[in-house]
């Protein structure tokens, strides 16, 4: 097989990946949790979500966990509307970004 075969056949795996599918291979996601320091209980995205609402997280996060190498961003509505923030990678009270006990939906920028 040529190095345009094995390209091509690359494209086309990744091209047939769910969101977080391709996530998973690239090594990205965030965990948010109900209290500050990851505690009280997490979930893990792996590229958006636009209603927390679903998952019993709606204006409950007080932490966030986002990967290496990754940016993420908060949003205070469902559907990614009203005040947002970008986190970078790392762990963040959201007490501290003015932001606690507010998301409600959060998608993965970089």
């Amino acid at each position: 097989m040529s190095n345009i075969d094995k390209m091509t056949a690359n494209e086309q795996l990744f091209t047939e990946l769910t969101p977080k599918e391709s996530a998973v291979v690239e090594g990205g996601y965030a965990t948010i949790y109900r209290h500050i320091n990851r505690q009280g209980g997490g979930i893990t995205r792996y590229s958006l979500d636009s209603n927390l609402v679903n998952d019993g997280f709606n204006d409950e996060a007080s932490s966030i966990t986002v990967s290496k190498g990754e940016v993420w961003q908060l949003f205070e509505h469902i559907n990614y509307t009203g005040q947002f923030r970008f986190v970078p990678e790392g762990t963040w009270n959201l007490t501290d970004l003015g932001f606690n006990d507010k998301l409600s939906s959060l998608r993965r920028v970089v």
